[in-house]
């Protein structure tokens, strides 16, 4: 508990205890105090207490209906209502006590003890009931209605007293009545209960000003006390409940002033105070904003401009007041119109569009911000016009634009592609991705940027990637090679970092894969040179040996038994192997003259397959040709692509030694090119040595040198063609030769060719 409220129970206390105690000195010195006081000046007492305590009822009645204003609670409604009837009632019992003049009727000792037991019930229930309900909004709309209901209450009670006071007696030979005792029990019982419900609250919120509360219904409670006790009339203890009665309405007084209305002044003091700090403020802003203001009222009329609106339009501010805008600005009335159309139709702030404005050579950019002014009944009532000049926004959005536009063409330029990206949320997302190569990496033309990296690329891609970019975003710079859509790239990978926090990260790819491919080719060049030149020395250095142990041989052959000649038969055999051998390293080592000529592909395949029939019926090997189309001419060297086919269908045939099935096919593809197909069924070519076909000395072969594909290859890319392989193990190989059909020009010079040959 704080000091105050330390101070306040102990200043309830002292009270309460001074109370009671004068209360217990009346009691034991009351035979003394009623003798010497006999009634002297009685009626003067007692005017003088009612007056007091009428005067605080119709005080916080006041004060309680200019309250309601600011609060629009329960309390300050309720509050101006019960003090009126409660001090109407008072003023009624003051004006019939016994003594007084004639007011409307003569005064009695019945009138004004029904006005007193009225006025306590109504101001004892009413306490009651602001006690024990918790104050609330009003749901009344019109208090005046309610005050109007009080006056009817007080005028229809003061009418019943009136015409029926002898009707129910309070006094019976001056003494009071079992009814009048009956009415100020049941009213002390009310007063005593909320003296415990007030001191309980009090006990749980510590709220100093429930002790005030307390100290009126004790002082309350204390006046009841003494009119149960009172003898006659001129009772002393008539006084004293009177004097406690006063006191108790100086407390309530005090209770709600402080805790109630005092708040609200304070309130609207407040508000008063802030308000002209508001419109001190809005007159500076009005006055010494940078954007031109100007007002107009219903009719459309200016009815106020600031300085600004001067300076932009260049025109008095004195001399625009109850003009039109068409008047003012006509250059600018489309536009404006628009806009307070389309405000008045939303009721909201609309902005125009940019407005041009051309002053000399120089062009002005303007923009209107339109918004009305309403009453507390929701009309409008004056239009307010903000005008900006966003000259200078504008050129510098349009620089920005520009720039932004020369940093993005530039990166598309790019030959490579410039990304950036952030880690959000244990995510990297795209903030940039610009580049030619971003048409490869995304050929749907996906734009990368707000993309998450793991939920675009493939798999491999991201397991292959993701650490690296996990390693820049921890502030190392990095490079690594990457494969995505079968193009080789070298991604390098910079943080930019802000007082030691990385913030993005800034990276760039570079499509190497034809470097990859010249470095490929390059070394398959230098390998094919080196091969040449060992087959040309191998060749020329064996050949002539090799002659010489043939010869030799065979005319062992000639005169050995028969005992002998099966080793000389295999020794023959080896001898002409090794003779093949050394004619294609003589194929290597010096390429034969090429002769091209337009050659029909058909023609050619006929030819290779009556070549290779003995041999396909000695392996059990069935021959399929067909062809897909009637174009079939290429200019080529005709004997070197039979000696092409004839080294693939030979290979086919050795991965059939069991038999099988050989398919030939020529079709067209595209509008330039044919395709020889070679299918067969045979034991098929593991997929990690197809890449290597093609290289010297590669071979699957146990006798095979790796040499005759080498020059197949060399063949077909000298007819720039391709040759591509197709396998699967157990199930069969396809090769596919692609070759240029012969072009008009081509086929034309072969006629001219043939034409001057002939004989005149």
């Amino acid at each position: 508990m704080d000091e105050l409220n330390v101070r306040k129970s102990s200043k309830v206390v002292i009270n309460l205890f001074l109370a009671l105690f004068i209360v217990y000195l009346i009691n034991l010195l009351y035979i003394p105090l009623h003798d010497l006081y006999k009634g002297v000046n009685h009626l003067s007492f007692h005017t003088f207490l009612e007056l007091f305590s009428i005067f605080v009822c119709f005080s916080i009645s006041s004060y309680g209906w200019h309250a309601y204003n600011d609060t629009k609670m329960m309390s300050s409604l309720w509050i101006p209502s019960v003090f009126f009837a409660v001090g109407f009632l008072d003023l009624l019992h003051t004006l019939s006590y016994p003594g007084m003049p004639h007011f409307i009727t003569d005064a009695s000792i019945a009138k004004t003890s029904w006005f007193w037991i009225f006025a306590r019930f109504t101001a004892t229930f009413s306490f009651f009931y602001l006690v024990i309900l918790k104050d609330r909004v009003s749901p009344v709309q019109s208090r005046k209605l309610f005050m109007a209901g009080t006056l009817i209450y007080t005028l229809l009670l003061s009418f019943i007293v009136i015409k029926f006071e002898d009707q129910l007696p309070l006094l019976s030979d001056g003494q009071p009545s079992v009814l009048k005792d009956s009415f100020e029990y049941l009213i002390s019982s009310i007063l005593l209960l909320s003296i415990i419900i007030v001191t309980k609250r009090y006990l749980k919120t510590k709220t100093a000003s429930e002790l005030d509360l307390v100290l009126a219904f004790s002082f309350l409670f204390i006046s009841e006390v003494m009119i149960i006790a009172y003898s006659s009339m001129l009772d002393f203890k008539i006084i004293i409940s009177h004097i406690c009665k006063a006191v108790g309405y100086g407390y309530i007084f005090k209770y709600f002033y402080f805790s109630k209305m005092e708040l609200s002044f304070k309130q609207k003091s407040e508000v008063e105070t802030s308000l002209k700090l508001t419109q001190g403020l809005l007159e500076s802003v009005f006055i010494n904003t940078a954007d031109s203001i100007i007002i107009l009222n219903n009719e459309k009329k200016i009815v106020r401009v600031n300085e600004t609106f001067s300076r932009i339009f260049k025109q008095p501010k004195e001399l625009v007041l109850g003009l039109t805008l068409a008047e003012v600005i006509p250059e600018h009335m489309a536009k404006i119109e628009k806009t307070i159309a389309q405000m008045i139709r939303q009721n909201v702030m609309t902005e125009s569009k940019i407005i041009a404005q051309k002053k000399g050579n120089q062009v002005h950019y303007l923009k209107h911000t339109v918004f009305p002014v309403t009453s507390d009944y929701g009309e409008n009532i004056y239009t307010v016009i903000i005008t900006r000049d966003i000259t200078k926004q504008v050129q510098d959005e349009e620089r920005i634009r520009s720039a932004q536009q020369e940093l993005k063409e530039t990166a598309k330029l790019q030959q490579g592609t410039i990304f950036k990206f952030k880690r959000i949320q244990s995510r990297f997302i795209f903030t940039l991705c610009e580049g030619h190569l971003l048409k490869v990496i995304s050929p749907n033309g996906t734009n990368l940027v707000g993309k998450d990296i793991e939920h675009y690329f493939s798999p491999e891609v991201i397991k292959r990637g993701l650490p690296f970019f996990k390693r820049a975003w921890n502030g190392e710079e990095v490079s690594f090679d990457i494969i995505i859509q079968k193009r080789n790239l070298i991604v390098t990978l910079k943080p930019v970092k802000r007082k030691g926090y990385v913030l993005e990260v800034i990276g760039s790819s570079l499509d190497v894969t034809q470097l990859k491919q010249t470095e490929a080719l390059l070394q398959k060049s230098e390998k094919l040179a080196l091969v040449g030149e060992l087959a040309a020395g191998l060749a020329h250095e064996i050949r002539n040996p090799l002659t010489a142990l043939k010869g030799f041989t065979q005319l062992l052959d000639s005169t050995s038994n028969q005992a002998n000649k099966n080793y000389i038969n295999i020794m023959l055999g080896e001898l002409d192997r090794l003779e093949s051998i050394t004619n294609e390293f003589m194929v290597v080592a010096k390429p034969q003259a090429i002769k091209y000529e337009i050659y029909d592909l058909k023609n050619l395949i006929h030819s290779v397959c009556v070549f290779a029939g003995p041999q396909a019926l000695m392996n059990n090997v069935d021959m399929h040709v067909a062809f897909h189309t009637s174009n079939t001419s290429v200019y080529s060297d005709v004997n070197q692509l039979k000696q092409v086919l004839i080294n693939l269908i030979k290979n086919s045939f050795e991965a059939m030694p069991n038999g099988g099935t050989l398919g030939i096919e020529l079709d067209q593809v595209e509008e330039s090119h044919l395709t020889i197909r070679i299918t067969d069924n045979g034991s098929g070519i593991p997929k990690e040595i197809i890449p290597k076909l093609g290289e010297p000395f590669y071979t699957l072969k146990e006798k095979g040198t790796g040499l005759g594909l080498m020059v197949s290859f060399r063949i077909i890319e000298a007819h720039k063609g391709t040759i591509q392989f197709e396998s699967e193990e157990n199930v069969g190989t396809t090769v596919e030769i692609r070759l240029p059909l012969a072009k008009e020009e081509q086929i034309n010079h072969e006629h001219k060719s043939a034409k001057t040959s002939l004989p005149s």
